[in-house]
């Protein structure tokens, strides 16, 4: 758990925002607010102790007896160990004389005495689930058997072989003692570090706990007291301050007074001079008036004949309208006219285009009659060939060839008469074309002439209508400007006699004012004597 330091930083409270904000208040809440800090600083320090105090209550106590016990096991698992060695190497020495034959006796025991303890530290760490102890305890175990089997035999030969045999075999003992000893000395270690580091825990959580209630209400302090003697000299500056300024202002008072009773008499003075100017005035403004009335009879006139101009413009205007609209309507017909023609030039090519096609229909036949001489005249050839058989099929063929050619003769004639009549419609399809686009161009030409005067007319018409209206505003303007005038003036007239009034009233006031003047004078000197007092009550001196 981690429990966050509460600071507050002196030079917070010198910042200029906070020390603004701070100053603005009343003196009820600057104390209130002084008291809120002393209680805040207070739930600080009782939090942190607090915080502390459930560190020390949240350790594990269990944890504490378990590494406690191992370390008394450690402990006496070692004491074993040494007495098993002392009690085997004193049988060297004594060879087990009578009376001095207890040595294996108080070995085995201690031996005995060393298993248990190992068995019971062993079933502790399993509790623990802490196989790497129960590892080295059974490690431990195994040389001990090692030792203590090793020191047996080595008092066996003291015993029976002498003292040659005895010191023969002792190095094998010793070896035995230096490893067990190290396995002892470095669990015994284990167990020792365990436990002292539980125990400088609690005893670090008190030191720490310890200088927190012997500082923190001294820092507390030290910060409240600085805090306290900036506040008291603030609020002291405060006083001094406006105790100086109301001193500082008592004189401007005393002078203004002065300045309001010479500013009284003038005033007083003043008031009779403007009730004789106000009088001169209002003769002023009569004349006025009378001139302003006949200005509004002249704008009326002028007002009736704009309106009769503006009428007759824009029946002008009306008229011209209705000539362009009867323009645009001739215009209308003579494209309609334009149109027509071009639909009879278009059925007169038309006709022209038949012709034509009726001229090659007679080519064709001309081929035709062609081909039929030839064959007439092949016949003619064979039938002479053939003698006496073929006269009848010659007279045949003469025939044929007879009805070929007047066929031919009538096919020339037609195609005589459809080419005189192709070139009579060309004639008069672009006679008629340039008649008519001649007549069509002099008529637009004339209406275009006819619409530019008309525009014109109306163009010039609009700004005489623009120029009518402006007129007709202008001439309202200046009557509306006339009453307006007439209605400022018996304003005026009555805003005269208001100031007369006014005049009569400040006469009054200005004599008030002198009175006023007195009591302010008197109130200055209130002032001054309430600061005096103030100053004495913060420096102790009088001002």
């Amino acid at each position: 758990m981690f429990f966050p330091r509460i600071r507050y930083p002196i030079s917070h409270y010198t910042k200029n925002a906070h020390m603004e904000y701070f100053m603005s208040l009343s003196l009820g809440k600057k104390i209130a607010f002084g008291q809120l800090i002393a209680f805040m600083f207070f739930i600080s320090f009782a939090s942190v102790v607090i915080y502390y105090l459930y560190q020390i209550n949240t350790y594990n106590v269990k944890d504490i007896k378990i590494n406690f016990t191992h370390y008394r096991l450690s402990q006496k698992t070692k004491l074993h160990v040494v007495q098993i060695q002392q009690y085997l190497s004193d049988i060297g020495a004594t060879r087990g004389e009578d009376g001095l034959d207890d040595g294996l006796e108080e070995a085995k025991k201690n031996y005995e005495d060393l298993l248990k303890n190992l068995q019971e530290e062993s079933e502790l760490a399993t509790k623990e689930n802490n196989t790497a102890m129960v590892a080295k305890l059974e490690e431990i175990k195994k040389f001990s058997e090692v030792y203590y089997s090793t020191g047996v035999k080595m008092a066996n030969l003291y015993i029976k072989e002498g003292t040659k045999a005895g010191n023969t075999y002792m190095p094998n003992f010793d070896q035995a003692s230096l490893d067990l000893q190290q396995k002892v000395d470095s669990f015994l270690n284990e167990s020792t570090n365990n436990f002292t580091k539980e125990i400088d825990k609690i005893s670090n959580t008190l030191s720490l706990i310890f200088k927190i209630t012997i500082y923190f209400p001294i820092i507390v302090l030290v910060i409240y007291s600085i805090f306290s003697f900036k506040f008291i000299k603030n609020l002291t500056l405060q006083i001094i301050t406006v105790s100086e300024e109301l001193s500082a202002t008592t004189p401007k008072l005393i002078s203004s007074a002065d300045s309001m009773s010479s500013l009284s008499e003038e005033l007083s003075s003043c008031a009779t001079e403007q009730a004789a100017a106000v009088q001169e005035t209002a003769a002023s403004i009569e004349e006025i008036s009378a001139m302003i009335s006949k200005n509004s009879d002249n704008a009326n006139n002028a007002k009736v004949s704009s309106l009769e101009s503006l009428n007759s413009v824009r029946a002008g205007q009306k008229a011209i309208h209705e000539m362009l609209i009867a323009m645009n309507e001739i215009s209308k017909n003579n494209e309609s006219f334009n149109q027509f023609i071009e639909k009879n030039n278009a059925e007169l090519n038309e006709m022209a285009n038949v012709i034509t096609n009726i001229a090659e229909k007679t080519k064709i036949i001309n081929d035709i009659v062609f081909q039929t001489k030839l064959l007439s005249f092949n016949a003619s050839v064979e039938a002479a060939r053939a003698g006496e058989q073929g006269k009848g099929f010659a007279v045949v063929a003469q025939e044929i060839g007879n009805l070929a050619q007047m066929s031919g003769n009538a096919a020339n004639e037609i195609k005589s008469e459809l080419d005189s009549s192709i070139k009579k419609v060309n004639e008069i399809v672009a006679s008629t074309k340039s008649e008519i686009g001649s007549l069509m161009r002099d008529g637009k030409e004339k209406i275009e002439i006819g619409n530019e005067k008309a525009e014109y007319c109306n163009t010039l018409l609009n700004e005489i209508n623009l120029s009518s209206q402006t007129a007709e505003s202008l001439v309202v303007e200046v009557a509306n400007a006339s009453k307006e005038q007439s209605q400022g003036i018996s304003e005026v007239n009555k805003a005269m006699g208001q100031i007369d009034e006014v005049t009569g009233q400040n006469s009054l006031a200005s004599e008030r004012v002198s009175t006023t003047a007195s009591q302010v004078l008197e109130l200055s000197n209130t002032i001054n004597s309430g600061a005096n007092k103030l100053l004495l009550l913060v420096k102790g001196q009088q001002v």
